[in-house]
């Protein structure tokens, strides 16, 4: 399938060569071999008709020039003196026009993959996670636009998912260093296009990868620290905790206000209402107290 792609576009570039009479040969060369020449050895190989440093020079030099449009009429162009009349991208045009850009895309995928990452480390912060979801999606949307390399785009997803483990799998930083060295060769690989307005600077990579390091080391941090969090809920929530007595509390049983709530409590030391007393432990919906030594 690949090779008859290239013999059909082999044939169309050719046929366009000959209507233009431009060198048939280097216009296949250009398909086969992607070769790229400058501005001066396309003009020697006949492959343009003049090279112009300005718009105005442009004009100049094309005036009385005739050309031959596709229904075989020959016209003469008259364009000296022309006035130019730049026409601007509207808010959409120019919002694509951003998006089409391969580092808006890397730095994209990069926010929108932290934004959801925060919304899992941090159950209930919903905004990173709707802000991430539309950057990972805008992301795509460039993406499908870009040509991008498979294996540029593989890299970069297993590196962001090596760094989303490292926050919950204890490697000593392994896997987070796997993941920026994904990062980074994926970010390489990822424009598959030789044209340079296309290529991923190494000068948004490194500082991108650097942030990445930044956010990442905040997020493991957070990680760490609602780890060593003192439980708040269930029965260790309870163990320690100070109450008051809201009756007579007795091994028989009655009522203990702790941390806003109403409890059955039990004590086996006789405990009068209004007293301050101690949690030992919840059980069985029971909380068992003594009182608290003065």
């Amino acid at each position: 399938m690949t090779e008859k792609i290239m013999q059909d576009t082999l044939a169309w570039v050719e046929n366009i060569a000959k209507a233009r009479g431009r060198n048939v040969d280097w216009a296949k060369r250009a398909v086969e071999e992607s070769e790229s020449v400058t501005e001066e050895k396309a003009l020697k190989l006949g492959v343009i008709d003049l090279i112009a440093e300005s718009e105005k020079e442009l004009l100049e030099k094309i005036d009385g020039k005739t050309i031959t449009l596709n229904n075989d009429k020959q016209v003469t162009l008259a364009t000296k003196g022309a006035v130019v009349q730049t026409i601007e991208l509207n808010w959409r045009q120019s919002l694509l026009n951003v998006l089409n850009n391969p580092s808006i895309a890397y730095i994209l995928l990069t926010l929108g993959f932290y934004g959801l990452i925060f919304v899992i480390t941090h159950p209930g912060s919903w905004a990173p996670g709707v802000a991430g979801l539309i950057c990972l999606l805008l992301a795509f949307y460039s993406f499908h636009i870009i040509p991008t390399d498979y294996a540029g785009i593989i890299l970069t997803v297993v590196g962001l998912a090596l760094l989303g483990a490292e926050l919950f799998v204890t490697s000593a930083g392994l896997l987070a260093i796997g993941g920026f060295v994904c990062l980074f060769f994926g970010a390489v690989f990822l424009v598959d296009q030789p044209a340079e307005f296309l290529e991923l600077s190494l000068h948004v990579v490194i500082p991108t990868l650097a942030a990445s390091a930044a956010i990442f080391g905040l997020l493991f941090t957070l990680v760490l620290k609602s780890r060593r969090q003192k439980v708040t809920t269930g029965e260790e929530a309870f163990a320690g905790a100070i109450g008051l007595a809201d009756s007579d509390i007795s091994p028989s049983g009655g009522k203990v206000f702790v941390q806003g709530e109403l409890w059955n409590a039990l004590a086996e030391e006789p405990i009068a209402k209004g007293e301050k007393v101690e949690i030992l432990k919840l059980e069985n919906f029971k909380l068992y107290v003594r009182r608290r030594s003065p």
